[in-house]
């Protein structure tokens, strides 16, 4: 799909910036377009299928006019071979996240509730066995693909003069607010650094895409089979937490941080601002109106 044509063009901090702010104008006119057709031609369940593909869609088109514009190859994106041993890590990932913060989405939805905000979620259709295969395809494979290799590739990799650390907390705030969900802001931003980290810790994207397919498709799948698991209870979340925290003491011995970049984080903000601020509207109008 991607094709590197000229090594001499890499990717810079504005070009991430730049690529956001596209992305979300990309996002906003083909939600639109898809709110358009739904409303007028219902595809009852999977009306909410179809405006999920307004992301991945996104994705791809402002990677393909990268690729276009700057020659960024799969390679740029991060999209490399890895040690096996981070393909373990990423599954054990998925469920550690899942135990660990399983909660934090509901517990921040009862605090809007309680200060009298609204809280809108996606229906997720279920069912029978293509319902189930179509729903893992449009809300596992797809945001997984998708989003790792614009997050944790193309953003990421036009961060890497940017000190690490920064550059980790940038991706993970553009990624939360991305999803455009108050409730879900704290747990995409947590899930965001981890995702950062493996990425940096296995010099490849590959394992967050498997981390973050499998983190949706176990709770698609508890969804589709009927099961049920208190995530509230302590030793559940104690085992999330364990899972999580050795996982990323393993990661982080594999990250080099004193290599950090000095070149300013503002450039990325400059060009990523309207896309920023357009999530920010997002989010508040989702919780008041």
């Amino acid at each position: 799909m991607l094709k590197n044509q000229n090594a001499n063009q890499k990717l810079n901090i504005l070009d991430g910036g730049k690529a956001f702010s596209l992305l979300i104008i990309l996002y906003i006119l083909l939600s639109t377009i898809f709110s358009a057709l739904t409303s007028v031609i219902s595809i009852e369940p999977f009306d909410s299928a179809v405006l999920s593909l307004s992301s991945p869609i996104a994705i791809f088109i402002t990677l393909l006019a990268f690729n276009k514009r700057k020659s960024v190859s799969l390679s740029d994106l991060n999209a490399k071979s890895f040690n096996f041993k981070f393909a373990v890590i990423a599954v054990v990932l998925a469920v550690g996240v899942l135990f660990a913060f399983g909660t934090l989405n509901e517990l921040i939805a009862k605090l809007i509730n309680s200060l009298g905000g609204k809280v809108s979620s996606a229906v997720i259709p279920v069912g029978e066995w293509w319902v189930f295969i179509i729903s893992t395809v449009v809300f596992c494979v797809l945001p997984a693909i998708s989003e790792e290799l614009f997050f944790r590739g193309l953003i990421l990799e036009s961060l890497k003069g940017v000190n690490k650390s920064f550059a980790i907390l940038t991706v993970s705030l553009v990624f939360s607010i991305y999803h455009g969900n108050a409730t879900q802001l704290a747990y995409q931003f947590i899930y965001g650094v981890i995702l950062c980290l493996i990425t940096l810790g296995a010099k490849s994207v590959i394992p967050a895409i498997i981390t973050h397919f499998l983190n949706n498709f176990i709770v698609l799948s508890f969804m589709q089979f009927n099961i049920s698991i208190n995530l509230y209870a302590w030793w559940i979340i104690l085992i999330g937490v364990v899972l999580t925290l050795g996982s990323i003491f393993y990661i982080i011995k594999k990250i080099n941080f004193a290599s950090n970049g000095n070149e300013k984080i503002k450039g990325f903000y400059l060009y990523a601002l309207f896309g920023v601020l357009i999530c920010g509207i997002l989010i508040i109008t989702g919780v008041i109106l």
